[in-house]
């Protein structure tokens, strides 16, 4: 939910719904928590038997690379939609193991 939030968030401001003049902090605090969910969450399978959470593990690279791309640039949102795949993946993979 959090990387779903921070990327309506992000779209909202590209496409000038949003104005963030005053509201940076905003865009800047959901990366944060997004990247410490995913970063946590990442590691269940060391003391669960679930391993979905492992879909989670390609989602750090993105997560690590986009706060290095300029954001007036097109290569910040392709980083960020990069992540898209992995949680996907672990929300599938969740499902279907039915829990």
């Amino acid at each position: 939910m959090a990387y779903l939030a921070n990327c309506l968030w992000g779209t909202a401001v590209a496409v000038r719904v949003i104005r963030t003049r005053k509201l940076r902090v905003v865009h800047h605090g959901l990366f944060v928590v997004t990247a410490a969910l995913t970063g946590a969450a990442a590691t269940t399978p060391l003391w669960t038997r679930d391993r979905s959470a492992l879909f989670l593990l390609p989602a750090l690279v993105p997560l690590a690379v986009a706060p290095r791309t300029d954001p007036r640039a097109g290569a910040h949102w392709k980083v960020a939609v990069a992540a898209a795949p992995s949680y996907l993946g672990a929300l599938l993979a969740r499902g279907r193991r039915g829990g």
